[in-house]
């Protein structure tokens, strides 16, 4: 049971960003909690801001390809970067 709690822990983050970008697709099935519904509407205007801001796009990547921390999207200065370029 050890090796499947540190598993767990290994493959929780990438498994949530599959399936939670699956969901934003409205012909996937599947249960959408506030949490999906909120990080799919951050995800648009992070996807809105990479093209139009450099440091959003690398930390977008380093994000996506699993080097950096899906937590440094959250950091006041991404935060701040992403509102201000993802305007709708």
């Amino acid at each position: 049971m050890r090796f499947f709690g540190r598993a767990a822990r290994a493959i929780d983050v990438p498994w949530d960003m599959a399936v939670g970008g699956d969901l934003r697709y409205d012909h996937v099935e599947g249960e959408r909690t506030a949490k999906s519904r909120r990080l799919n509407a951050f995800l648009a205007r992070v996807y809105a801001a990479a093209p139009r801001d450099a440091a959003v796009a690398r930390v977008f990547l380093g994000v996506a390809n699993l080097v950096q921390r899906p937590t440094r999207l959250f950091a006041p200065d991404m935060l701040a970067r992403v509102l201000w370029h993802s305007s709708f």
